[in-house]
């Protein structure tokens, strides 16, 4: 019999929490640190050396994705191989900004880098990166293609002999219940995997998918081998060793259209003599940034537990669950990757020979957060970028739409679910910049300046900004970000 728990959101539960959870929230591994998140989105990804790089910016909150309305200030620089090739400081209006690099006509060919950063996330993660190609009109040893160039998934290189790796669900193998196991491994898809038992048995029999990966499941109750036959001949691989207690989470399958997320909670009788009438303390999180909470009371005849979270309680991207003892100890991690679906309909009408009006609507959503859109000839060559990886995961990951795959990737990567568990709020090495205000007042022999406007240009900046002239003759430019020793008029 399961025994189903209601997860608690994260703006009504505090209050209801006992002493022991008002401890594990406020523990340090937990946060609400407003972490940036970046996306380059540039007009193409292969350039000739002189030509114009146009760029959008995205800074976004990186639990919820949406724009990150705290962010002034961020440092955009071009690199290849190390050495840094230009550099400019944006003013973030409202998480966005936009703005062009005009490249030299004596760069050489190659892969250069956009590293996206700003002081603030300099306390928590490294600066992001965005590769462009660059084609020199003078290099004539370039390798590079301009008319057949693509980036393609690459492909696992064969061996002599197999690779097999092997990741508990949960980061977790208990003994005595039936445990999933995905298995990473660099063999062509349909290969067969033979799971065996001390005896010799066959318990299981598995065959691996398009991205080289396996499912097996089984009772834990021996210890295990694998038996693989690779180029006619066969190999044996001992599969990880079973803790005598402890939890592990399981992802159950639910309808397609479900509006909730299930899981399974399990754990030996082992277990339940130690923890029989304690609680335990169910958290789904991002990298520490909390979204629902609950407390479970563990039964003295009961294995198995059914968490169930709305879909609308669940971050998009990589999800955590964490399971905590009353002594604010983690037992188990669960990673799952989660993606809202948008239904989002384009309507287009013809205004002239060059102008085309796109209009964007949606049943599920009433306004757009972050929506980046490139209008492209049908003939257009480049490769699309992967935006889901780099809001998602670091550009480490790269997703396809099935989230059962996604669940495999994620859990073989081994993601840290607390990365900020060691920085302290009010002590940040690194403040967060602002820009600054410029207020000045035209000096004319106009009385009437009505409808008049002041514009501010910086070539060294890219600047243009322009601003109303007030009645009396003032201006004001808030939130600027200029470099040091640039000029403006």
């Amino acid at each position: 019999m399961f025994f189903s728990i209601l997860i608690l959101t994260y703006s009504n539960s505090f209050s209801q929490l006992s002493s022991e959870g008002q401890k594990i929230i406020n523990d340090r591994r937990f946060n609400n640190f407003s972490v940036e998140k970046f996306y380059l989105d540039t007009d193409k990804h292969q350039y000739f050396s002189g030509e114009t790089v146009w760029f959008k910016l995205y800074v976004l909150e990186e639990s919820s994705l949406q724009l990150n309305l705290l962010t002034k200030k961020v440092h955009v620089n071009l690199y290849k191989d190390q050495k840094l090739i230009d550099n400019q400081v944006l003013y973030i209006d409202n998480g966005v900004s936009y703005g062009k690099f005009v490249t030299s006509k004596d760069l050489e060919s190659g892969t250069y880098y956009f590293q996206i950063n700003t002081n603030y996330n300099s306390n928590f993660n490294s600066p992001a990166s965005f590769p462009i190609e660059l084609i020199s009109l003078t290099d004539n040893t370039s390798s590079i293609d301009p008319l057949n160039s693509s980036i393609t998934k690459s492909e696992v290189i064969s061996s002599e002999e197999p690779i097999i790796e092997f990741y508990p669900e949960s980061n977790s193998l208990i003994k005595n219940i039936h445990n999933k196991i995905i298995v990473d491994t660099n063999l062509p898809e349909n290969s067969t995997i033979e799971i065996v038992d001390i005896n010799g048995n066959t318990v299981n029999l598995i065959k691996t998918n398009a991205f080289h990966q396996a499912i097996a499941f089984f009772n834990y109750n021996s210890s295990f081998k694998a038996k693989v036959l690779y180029n006619n001949k066969d190999y044996i691989f001992p599969l990880p060793v079973a803790q005598a207690s402890g939890f592990t989470i399981f992802k159950n399958r639910i309808l397609q259209n479900a509006t909730y997320k299930s899981f399974l909670l399990k754990t030996n009788n082992l277990t339940l003599e130690k923890y029989s009438n304690k609680k335990l303390f169910v958290v789904l999180h991002k990298k520490g940034a909390i979204k629902s909470f609950a407390e479970l009371i563990v039964k003295k005849d009961q294995l198995e537990y059914k968490l169930s979270f709305n879909n609308e309680d669940i971050f998009n991207g990589i999800n955590t669950i964490s399971i905590l003892n009353e002594e604010n100890q983690v037992l188990v991690n669960h990673y799952f990757f989660n993606e809202s679906e948008i239904d989002l309909n384009a309507d287009f009408k013809t205004i002239s020979k060059d102008s085309i009006e796109v209009s964007l609507s949606s049943k599920s959503i009433k306004s757009f957060a972050n929506l980046s859109i490139a209008v492209h000839a049908d003939a257009y060559s480049q490769n699309e970028t992967n935006i889901k990886s780099s809001i998602y995961s670091g550009n480490y990951l790269n997703f396809n739409s099935n989230n059962f795959d996604n669940d495999l990737q994620i859990i073989a990567h081994k993601a840290n679910p607390f990365p900020y568990k060691n920085i302290i709020d009010s002590e940040y090495t690194f403040k967060r910049e602002n820009g600054f205000k410029i207020k000045g007042k035209v000096n004319t022999s106009i009385d009437n300046l009505d409808g008049f406007k002041v514009m501010l240009t910086s070539n060294s900046n890219g600047l243009l900004l322009v601003e109303d002239l007030n009645p009396d003759k003032t201006f004001i430019f808030n939130d600027l970000v200029l470099k040091k020793d640039s000029n403006y008029e």
